[in-house]
């Protein structure tokens, strides 16, 4: 099965870092770095948030 990660997918194509991100979120880079990678999935408030920034 494929797989797919869209957070990344759909930051890379606007050209954001995860940096960037996770200063948008108020959170480190670690943790956007592990949404990135598919370690850890982001709740469904981040989710809303990641989308919207």
């Amino acid at each position: 099965m494929e797989n797919l990660n869209r957070i990344k997918e759909h930051w890379l194509m606007l050209a954001k870092t995860g940096v960037w991100l996770a200063g948008q979120l108020g959170k480190i880079f670690a943790t956007v770095s592990k949404y990135y990678t598919n370690t850890t999935q982001p709740d469904l408030q981040t989710l809303a948030k990641i989308w919207s920034c």
